[in-house]
């Protein structure tokens, strides 16, 4: 639908985005009117449900916005919104916690309500282009760039996601994601486990563990992560960073002696969270680079897809696997998963991006391979 219809005269992605945060601003009040408590969890999972699916459309903003992008720029700008999603959790769980516990859940529901609402006021007053609306009834033009990144019918659209998607590097970096969505869900379930088990957490400290390492490695990824994407290129550092990956699973399995050591896991922690957001910012970047701008957002939610159905087929088989074993078997495979993504991520050949000669001219990102 993103790549399909939008208000042109005020850009391609920032309707869309207007929208979202509108929904997602009107999901929460709701919410806090109807002031569900604790025992009724339809009611909790309906608003729940509604937030996340208005706030997808964010995530697919990545691949939009990469026409507007200086193409030698683009990891460092996926540093800051992965930084800024980072640190927006956390700006926005703490004051929610606080808020649950001194004065109800409809006064969370009705302060995230406003700092979602914050950051819908600086989509209503930026432009995406010179020249373009502001609003509906302000004035201005559809701009050269944003007519020609729109398909001009359906079947045009398909044809170019499947003439994209069906490219090998497009297939390489799709089953990268799926591993890598495999090995994050293996993390994810037995990660806390060996903390709170083994490594004598609780699972408040665990929890609030996790939050200073996103904190910090979202902070990392816009400081450092992106600038050194751009330097060594998104092939390359998305290489590394899931190598490091990789690592994660491998290191708990060679310190098991050592879980009960609080330190230990804490920089096992650290790694993963760091090796995950160095990791995206290359492969978003490789993804971007791939994508042409008419179908962007649909080939950019398939790439991310991928990675959500590895994650799926984690939880279909991590039961087998501890049955195997324990943990081990489980970070055995997940690291497996990680050092195969790896070895995918490392053949994408470079410079050699999807889009065809004829567009190289018109549009020099499609040249470079991020």
């Amino acid at each position: 639908m993103m790549d399909r219809y939008t208000f042109l005269s005020m850009g391609k992605r920032r309707p869309w985005l207007i929208g979202s945060q509108s929904l997602i601003v009107l999901a929460l009040v709701i919410g806090a009117s109807l002031n569900p408590d604790g025992s009724e969890l339809l009611t909790l999972a309906a608003i729940a449900f509604s937030v996340n699916a208005f706030a997808r459309f964010k995530t697919r903003r990545l691949a939009v916005s990469r026409s507007t992008w200086c193409q030698k720029m683009s990891a460092r700008a996926n540093g800051f919104i992965l930084a800024g999603e980072a640190v927006g959790t956390a700006i926005g769980t703490i004051p929610s916690g606080v808020l649950i516990a001194q004065m109800g859940i409809a006064a969370a529901f009705y302060g995230m309500a406003l700092f979602v609402g914050l950051s819908l006021s600086l989509l209503l007053f930026v432009r995406e282009r010179p020249g373009e609306r502001l609003l509906p009834w302000t004035t201005g033009q559809i701009s050269i760039e944003v007519r020609e990144a729109v398909a001009g019918s359906w079947r045009k659209l398909f044809d170019e996601i499947w003439r994209v998607m069906s490219k090998a590097e497009s297939l390489l970096l799709a089953m990268a994601l799926g591993l890598y969505g495999f090995a994050y869900g293996l993390y994810a379930v037995i990660g806390p486990v060996i903390a709170t088990q083994f490594g004598g957490w609780s699972d408040e400290g665990f929890a609030t563990l996790n939050g200073v390492a996103s904190l910090i490695a979202g902070l990392l990824g816009m400081v450092a992560f992106g600038w050194l994407v751009d330097r060594i290129g998104a092939r390359l550092g998305s290489t590394i960073g899931m190598f490091l990956y990789a690592l994660v699973g491998l290191s708990l399995i060679a310190m098991a002696p050592f879980w009960q050591m609080k330190l230990v896991l804490a920089g096992v922690v650290f790694l993963a969270f760091a090796s995950d957001v160095l990791m995206r910012i290359g492969a978003y970047a490789t993804a971007m680079g791939l994508c042409d701008v008419k179908g962007a957002a649909t080939q950019f939610s398939l790439f991310l897809a991928c990675a959500n159905v590895g994650t799926i087929l984690s939880g279909l088989v991590i039961g087998r696997l501890e049955h195997m074993g324990g943990e081990t078997p489980i970070l055995l495979v997940a690291s497996s998963a990680a050092l195969c993504a790896t070895f995918a991520l490392w053949i994408i050949r470079n410079g050699r991006m999807v889009q065809t000669r004829r567009t190289v001219k018109s549009d020099p990102i499609a040249s470079e391979t991020a």
